[in-house]
Formats: structure tokens, sequence, C-alpha cells
């Protein structure tokens, strides 16, 4: 081995350079020292934790238990590496019963901090000892102190001995503060008849609660304190057991696989075995595809604790002792999915699989009357004309399931109602196509939608029934490709009967293809004469790979290819198949033809005015609401009030409230008929966890109220442009920031061929 041209001989390094290399991989951030001093107090049999940071944990953190205390004998050692008395030879690793065994908790805090301990044991009290260690782990003073039984451990100076992390440690405290809450709630959550107190000292101001238990005897009381009453609601109790190894036991919490009872991200999953809190990724990812395919768009609470013999596990893996590898945990992940689709699947039957919520009321016939009025304010959205070209005679689709015996044409139905019209919302999109007759019709929100279906269903149910009985109110979820849309310029018409045992729908993907074959047919066509032509008048043509690429590929490629400034100096060639733009090009060497998407590109453009110029609008509540958030979470919201606020809900935070109520709504955000509610408001949580102070992100909702209204108000494909228009969207493509695809991820463009002139 050489170093800068000589050679170095292999020596053993020093006891102190020893040491502080491996007490970095033991301390790698502030969470990593609360836990271990957290474990050593569980395994002191403590019954009360308190845990006080001061400035987040930049000055100082204390750790306050009830435990037995430190023995006298061990003051001079406890503090040294490898120095315990939970182990004494490897083999009893696989009985071990503590969370510690290693020897490296005290000693590593000692090289990252300045440790000061005041214990006390039974014998001791009410007098106890002050003991104060040297970064190496050495007893430097001993002073007596008045103590009750039990062990405060004093941490201040955080990675003084290393200026690097120390530097990126002040930068981020927030941030390790948050993750510190996230650790602490895990044992808050698992450890029963132990009461866990956690308090923040701010530089201005008084202490704060973040989060306290109460001593629970349950772990659904442990939950209820740390999530709040509401959270418990939702939640369902497992107890799987498995005949695997020598037995193994699941047992928890897990929120109810249905809608609204989930959340958006997993920030709320904790797993522990023997009470251990760890990270099973088998696990999780096995809890999570199960939970998603009965609720795809959200992710469980999970609150669970494997219990298995210790000689099953192995849990020396990693420094911070969370990655655990469980013999034959391949079978205990197929076992335990079979498990969660039984518990999963009673569920099943309650979930609105087409995506409608259903609300079932009595109704009596003198109610018909009235529903038929409802009917009849959308009459006129609805004719009878000749049969579509590409439609060859469909049927209207309509569902939920009815009795077959009660099917009805359209016509009979629309013979018991007069004939209105009505406005229809601006939100609601727009369908333009050269084979539908235009009609100026108006027709009004999407309530008046929901009647034309509740109309429907109460004449197809009343047949043959008594004069009172229950129906269902269908509320169709919002659509981003719904068929209604602000003065709609359509008649619509359908002949044949109707179908009650098929979806209310008009399935357009016959349409869809139909247009692709004849684009695919038209394109080669224009492709072969093109070749062709250019070949006469000796010119080359080189077709690009970039629509056999991935998406990300190609868009990369076509960035290359031109920059945003490109497109103003490109020429309209014309419009192809009433969909798309062909343009040109010009460079010193050849001329690029790219194939513009008139619809994706128009809708971009639209897309990202709309973000730029939307005012999104507050409505101030009557009365404040009450959050209930986690300690972890009420700080991260404390931390972004603007990215909150620039959202549209305006928070109140009130210190004097008890943890996980000190957060109220004042205002809810709206934008014209789209509302925002507290599900949008927790969406931003998870996603601002990792980001600093006062930055500005929207929620998936307000993204996707903007894609869907700038979808709405762009050219259409079938619309005939003119060559200004053309033109236009081109040059808009240049003043957006990003315009290589559409909100909706479709790309705006590709490149068709190169044409090079030869000599």
């Amino acid at each position: 081995m050489t170093y800068q041209g000589k050679t170095s001989k292999i020596k053993s390094l020093d006891k102190d350079t020893i040491n502080q290399i491996c007490s970095g991989q033991v301390i790698l951030d502030l969470s990593t020292a609360v836990k271990e001093v957290i474990e050593n107090s569980l395994d002191a049999k403590a019954t009360s934790i308190e845990i006080q940071f001061n400035n987040y944990g930049l000055d100082s953190i204390t750790i306050i238990d009830n435990g037995i205390g430190i023995n006298p004998d061990d003051y001079e050692s406890i503090a040294l590496p490898h120095y315990t008395s939970k182990l004494q030879e490897f083999n009893q690793l696989e009985q071990l019963s503590t969370y510690g065994f290693r020897g490296e908790a005290l000693s590593s805090i000692c090289a990252s901090s300045n440790l000061v301990i005041i214990s006390c044991t039974k014998e001791q009290e009410p007098m106890g000892v002050k003991l104060e260690y040297d970064y190496q782990g050495n007893l430097v003073k001993k002073e007596s102190v008045a103590r009750k039984q039990g062990t405060t451990i004093y941490m201040k100076n955080f990675f003084e001995l290393f200026p690097v992390r120390q530097k990126t440690f002040k930068k981020n405290i927030r941030r390790e503060y948050a993750k510190c809450l996230s650790i602490l709630q895990g044992y808050a959550l698992v450890c029963t008849d132990v009461k866990i107190v956690c308090s923040n000292k701010p530089p201005k101001g008084s202490r704060d609660i973040c989060f306290s238990t109460q001593c629970n005897k349950l772990m659904k009381d442990n939950i209820s304190n740390i999530f709040g009453s509401k959270v418990t609601k939702l939640l369902t109790e497992i107890d799987f057991s498995f005949n695997i190894n020598s037995g193994i036991t699941i047992k928890g919490f897990i929120s109810q696989p249905t809608n609204s009872c989930g959340r958006n991200s997993n920030d709320r999953q904790y797993y522990f075995i023997n009470q251990r809190p760890c990270d099973l990724q088998k696990i999780s990812k096995c809890i999570n595809e199960v939970y998603r395919m009965f609720n795809m768009h959200q992710y469980p609470i999970v609150v669970v604790n494997i219990e298995v013999k210790s000689d099953e596990y192995d849990i020396n893996v990693t420094p911070n002792k969370r990655t655990i590898l469980i013999h034959n945990e391949e079978e205990l992940v197929t076992q335990l999915r079979e498990e969660l689709i039984k518990f999963c699947e009673p569920y099943r039957n309650i979930v609105a699989t087409s995506g409608i919520n259903y609300q079932t009321s009595k109704i009596n016939s003198n109610n018909l009357s009235a529903s038929l009025r409802s009917l009849s304010q959308l009459k006129s959205s609805f004719s009878h004309a000749e049969d579509l070209e590409p439609v060859d005679k469909k049927v209207l689709l309509l569902s939920p399931k009815i009795s077959k015996e009660n099917n009805q044409t359209i016509d009979s139905i629309f013979k018991k109602v007069d004939k209105k019209s009505s406005d229809l919302d601006e939100d609601i999109p727009m369908i333009e196509n050269e084979s539908i007759m235009e009609e100026e019709n108006n027709i009004s929100t999407p309530q008046k939608i929901r009647k034309l279906e509740n109309g429907i269903e109460k004449i197809l149910s009343i047949k043959g029934k008594k004069e009172k009985e229950s129906y269902t109110d269908y509320s169709p979820a919002d659509s981003p490709h719904s068929i209604f849309s602000s003065k709609t310029k359509t008649k619509v018409q359908y002949r044949g009967t109707i179908h009650p045992d098929i979806d209310y729908s008009v399935h357009l993907d016959y349409v869809r293809k139909h247009n692709k074959i004849k684009i695919q047919k038209k394109l080669k066509k224009l492709m072969e004469k093109s070749s062709g032509s250019l070949e006469n008048n000796s010119m080359t043509i080189t077709r690009t790979n970039i629509a056999k690429e991935d998406e990300l590929t190609s868009t990369a490629r076509l960035a290359h290819i031109i920059s945003k400034e490109d497109f103003k100096n490109m020429d309209v060639l014309g419009q192809f198949n009433l969909g798309f733009i062909i343009a040109r090009l010009r460079t010193a060497e050849t001329q690029e033809l790219f194939i513009v998407d008139q619809h994706a590109s128009d809708e971009k453009y639209n897309f990202e005015s709309l973000k730029k110029t939307t005012n999104i609008q507050n409505q101030r509540l009557l009365k404040p609401r009450p959050l209930e958030l986690t300690a972890k979470d009420e700080h991260i919201v404390m931390e972004h009030l603007d990215t909150f606020k620039a959202n549209g809900f305006e928070l109140k935070v009130d210190m004097e409230q008890p943890p996980t109520q000190r957060i109220s709504l004042l205002t809810q955000p709206y934008s014209k008929n789209v509302e925002f509610g507290i599900k949008d408001l927790e969406e931003l949580i998870p996603r601002l966890v990792d980001e600093p102070p006062n930055t500005i992100i929207k929620c998936s909702k307000l993204e996707a109220m903007y894609a869907s209204r700038a979808c709405r108000k762009s050219v259409m494909v079938g619309m005939a442009l003119t060559h200004k228009k053309m033109k236009t969207i081109l040059n808009h493509m240049s003043e957006m920031d990003q315009p290589w695809n559409c909100p909706h991820g479709r790309p705006t463009m590709r490149h068709l061929a190169s044409i090079d002139l030869q000599s």
C-alpha cells in the first residue's frame, strides 16, 4: 500500500480513532441517540419515561425514567465501548429478550455529545449520583444529588467533534426533530403499561407537550393517545396465527379497506417484532398490496406486532437494529397474504366498485311526479337521431344491476316528462365531433345529471312493486372524461333498449380504435408517398425511433433534437386527420418534420396558464374545525403554515390545547364547484417532511383540477384549425415551462423524419 509515493506499514489503529470511527456508525443522527436511550430505559423496567427536547434537540435532550437505576459497581464502565450486562457470549443472542446487547449505545453517545447521567437505585433513594463522562467514555466527575429511583440521561452539543456532520445537523434540526417524534411514537404505540411523554421547549416560550400515553394496558388506547380517537374508529383488530417454525402470531390493527378509512401515504405504518420497532419490507409490501386490491387509492394505517421466538429471527444485521431477518419469511408472507385477503373480502360488498357512492332512502309513488319533473329538465339534452357512423347502432349502456324485466326504452321514459332546458356548469367537460349533430343545449350542474339518473332508476324500479319501496341514489364520482360539459354543442343520439345490468357510460373505445386504425393507414400512405417523391428529388429521409421508446427516453431525445425556442421558427405544413399539426423546422443542414398533438399541446399551455392565473378562494368556517394530527404532523404543519395558506387552508395554532388538538382549520378552499377538504390538507403533510420552510407545494387535487379545466377549454381532436390557429399553438409551446407532455402525461409531439438535401 502506498501513500504519496511512500510505502506505509500496516498498523493497528489507536483506541481513540477506533472509538470515533465506530461510534459514528452507531449514532447516525439525533433520532438514533434518542432511540438508544429509550431502549435502555425500557430494559431497566421503567414504567414512566419523559423525553425533554430543548430547542428541538439543538441545545440539549433530557430523558428521565423510573427504572431500576445503575448499579454503583458499573459507574466506571457503563460508558466504555462494548461493556454490557445483557450479553456475555454470542450464543446468548438467540435467547435475547432485551433491546440492547452490543454495549455501544452510551459509548457512542459520549463520542458524539457531552453526556451526563444522574442515577439512583432503590437502595440509594432518596440520594442519587451525578456522573459526567468524557468523549472516550471515561468517568471524569461524580457527585451526590437528590433523586428518586430511576435514571436521567442528559445530552448536549451533538456532533461537536464532527464539524461537517454538526453543520448539517444544525441546518436540518427541524427535520431531525420530526424524525425523532416518528421514532418515539413507535415505542409509545407498542409499549403497554408504560407512560411515555415527549415535550419540547422552543427558544422562546414555554415547554409544550408533543404527545403522551397514559400507561395504557391496551395497544388500542395507545393508538388513541397518539393518533386521536377518530383514527381508532377506522381501525379493525387482526389476530393471525401461522404454523411456521415454532409458531408465529401477528396481532395489531389495520384500517378498514374502504374509502376514506385509509391514508394518501404510508406514513402511519408501524411494524414490531416482539415489541421491537423495525422495518419489515416484505411484510409491509404484502399488506399494502392486498389492501390496495380493495382500496386502490389509499394506503392502510398499520400497527402490528409479530410474536416469534427469539431464536427464529436475526436482529444483528444493521447498527440501528431495525432490519431483521425472519426464518422462512417467504412462507410467512405467502400465508399472510391469504389471511389478509380473507380479512378484507367482507368489506368488498360495501365498496362502490364502480366509483359510485350509494345512499339508500325510502320513496313512495307520490314522489315520482317530482322526480319526473327533474328528468324533464334534461330532456332537451337527449334526442333521437340517425345512427352515428362509427357507432353502428350501439345502445346506451346503463348500470348498476336492475331487474331485466324492468327494461324500458329511452323513448318511453321521455314520454313521461316535459321538455325543458337548463344551464350546464362551465367546469363540466366538452365533446365536439363532426358526426354528432350540433345544437346549443344548456344543462345545469352535475346535480341535474344525478337527477336524471335518479329518475331513470325510479321508473325502472317502480313496475310491479308496492307503493313504498327503496331505491338507490347514485352520486357519480368526478371523472376527467365526463361527457357532459358547458355550452355543449351536441345533440346526443341513441336508440334501442336500456340494459340495466351494465354500466352507465357511453363506451367510446371502439371509436378511438376506429380512428387509430384510420390514422395509421393514412400516415403509412403519407410516408410512402412522401418517400417516393423525395427520392425523385434527390433527398434523404431519416426516420427516428422515438415513438418506439419509453416516454422518459423519448422526451429526453426530443429535447435534444429541438429547444423551446425552435417552436417559433417552425413552419406549419398543415393539419392531419383533424387531430395533428404537421410542422417543419429548417436548419442549415436538414429539414426536420414533426407531428404535434393539437389537443395535448394546447391543453398543456392552458394548464400552465391556469396555474398562474386561477384565484383559489376560501370560505371561512362558522366555527374553527379541530384537526386531529400526531405530534410529528403538528410540527410539520406549524413549520409550513405558508404552504397550507397558499393552498387555501388558513390554520390556527393554539399551544394551550393538548397534543393532537392544537391546530384548527379556519378556512376551506374552493374554486368554482370544486371544494377541497381535510383529506387534501392531510395529503400535503407527508410531502413536506423533507422540505424546508416556505416551500410551496400544491395538493394533487388542485393539480388535477387545473388539468381537467385545461382539457375542457382546449381545442379538441376533430376540430378543423386555421393556419393562424395552428401557428398560435406552436408559438405557445415556446412559452411553456415544460412543453413536452400534457398534464396527463401524453406526449405533445413526436419527430417524424429528417430530410437531407443531397448534392
